[in-house]
């Protein structure tokens, strides 16, 4: 319990600070993941983190370290409380060759959630962290409800060219903070707008790729139905995407279609499948794309600036 009393007393003493009319300073306690094997195990279980005796991640500015082992086997993580984190940090330091594992974040009990949070700066989730030795080829899994209270990077720099993706797949996001896929992302990055909400979230998903090799994308999809996916009080903002990443905005199989609030930007958006149709313009005044519409048919835009390919 070390870390968390030198935390507290570094806590105290940013208090008192405050009473000098000096700014509060965040402390960031890093928790180091020691499981290796597959299996299921629990966030909060204190016998997971450090030497099992330190505690969990669970404050503003936090850093949860699970890249330094080589994982062995698919790992299953049950969340049965709210965790509050400055960074998550993902990774198997499988090396050049072998094969790696990914990591699946569930909903235990239906009280489990991330809030990702930093005192200054960007809150951070990244995956295949970047190492000599880390060497990322499976995907990582959000079945929690996600809240943005700080700008949040979503960063994949990966050095392997296989299946890296970050799905999120049951739950929500919430918040107001930036949704920010870093320039530095590899892969994609899939929110299951049916079945993954975003009714509440407020905040403006900015999506940058420029350079990037082909597969680099962002798809904000339904996963079947028919069923509007109600994204009226979010933005969603490109810039500089080349044709190596794209956004995708619905699954169309059965005719879905996603309803969003804004869309900003130049960048290029393109069906995930054959039908279905984005409607912009919830939020009055704010569309102001530019950018590429590959399939101009398919998409009701209110009040956008577009052109087709």
């Amino acid at each position: 319990m070390k870390r968390k009393i030198i935390r507290n007393v570094l806590f105290a003493m940013t208090l008192a600070s405050t009473g000098f009319g000096l700014s509060p300073i965040g402390f960031a306690a890093t928790f180091t993941w020691n499981k290796a094997t597959g299996g299921t195990y629990t966030f909060t279980d204190v016998a997971n983190w450090d030497d099992g005796t330190t505690g969990f991640p669970n404050a503003v500015d936090d850093i949860a370290a699970m890249e330094t082992l080589n994982i062995t086997g698919t790992q299953n993580i049950n969340m049965s409380q709210t965790i509050t984190l400055g960074e998550l940090r993902i990774g198997d330091t499988v090396g050049v060759s072998g094969t790696s594992f990914g990591r699946n974040f569930n909903n235990s009990g239906g009280t489990g959630a991330f809030v990702f949070q930093a005192s200054s700066g960007n809150a951070r989730i990244r995956w295949g962290y970047s190492d000599a030795n880390n060497f990322l080829r499976a995907n990582t899994t959000f079945n929690v409800p996600i809240t943005l209270n700080s700008n949040t990077e979503f960063i994949a720099d990966l050095q392997s060219s296989t299946s890296r993706n970050l799905y999120l797949i049951a739950g929500s996001l919430n918040g107001s903070g930036d949704f920010i896929v870093n320039s530095a992302t590899r892969g994609t990055i899939a929110i299951f707008t049916d079945t993954y909400s975003l009714s509440n979230y407020t905040g403006t998903i900015k999506f940058t790729s420029n350079g990037l090799s082909t597969g680099n994308n962002l798809q904000l999809a339904g996963n079947g139905g028919v069923v509007p996916r109600d994204a009226r009080q979010a933005t969603l903002e490109m810039s500089v995407i080349t044709a190596g990443g794209q956004v995708n905005v619905f699954d169309g199989v059965n005719g879905s279609s996603l309803e969003l609030g804004a869309l900003r930007g130049d960048g290029i958006i393109t069906p995930f499948a054959t039908s279905g149709t984005l409607r912009t313009g919830y939020l009055p005044g704010t569309n102001t794309y530019s950018g590429i519409m590959t399939d101009i048919g398919r998409f009701v835009p209110a009040g956008a600036v577009i052109k087709s390919i």
